[in-house]
């Protein structure tokens, strides 16, 4: 059997093939060297993935992205997103209502890994697309798992699910949708006006 002797006094590493010999040191099996190096490797991936720097989903569709992001990077990145988007088909009324909040402003909190903020932002894009309805600032804010607000955020807004819409007008909240609608993200943003 096959052991690698540390010993301390030199640093270095003297492999040896019987453990019978009797010298002061420490052996340590080359299986766990194994176990040890791959506990190493899982620690050094799951501390990465912990980041909360701004990240595009690679090839394999990661979600860790935070941050400020546009429609077109969004659907473009983002496939689940995008499919709530194609898929979904606004009716002639909700079309008419998002017009009464033209010109407000509107800041959405969601996770790209929120299957209830795929859906709503998804549905909201679509909305937007198929109406006239400008607002007068729109910002599309990803946060991490535990919800955290950006910092130039944080004194105007608390999340604590995901999505979260807010309606602004003149710089005051004036409407918010939590989560999930309960008649329509459009119909719950105008009952609250």
């Amino acid at each position: 059997m096959l052991h690698i002797k540390f010993t301390f006094q030199t640093d270095s590493v003297i492999i040896v093939r019987d453990e019978r010999i009797l010298n002061k040191g420490v052996y340590v099996s080359l299986k766990r060297i194994k176990i040890f190096s791959l506990v190493g490797i899982i620690i050094c991936l799951i501390s990465s993935c912990a980041s909360t720097d701004k990240k595009w989903p690679n090839e394999l569709g990661s979600m860790g992205f935070v941050g400020e992001i546009d429609k077109t990077k969004l659907l473009s990145n983002f496939p689940l997103f995008n499919r709530h988007f194609e898929d979904y088909q606004p009716d002639k009324n909700e079309i008419n209502q998002i017009n009464k909040l033209d010109g407000s402003e509107m800041v959405i909190f969601f996770g790209v890994w929120c299957p209830d903020s795929q859906r709503e932002v998804g549905r909201f894009l679509k909305i937007l697309q198929e109406s006239p309805q400008t607002f007068s600032s729109l910002k599309m804010i990803a946060v991490d798992f535990k919800k955290t607000v950006p910092a130039e955020y944080q004194n105007q807004f608390e999340v604590k699910y995901t999505p979260t819409f807010f309606l602004l007008k003149e710089g005051k909240i004036v409407a918010k949708v939590i989560e999930k609608p309960e008649a329509g993200l459009i119909y719950d943003l105008v009952n609250q006006l």
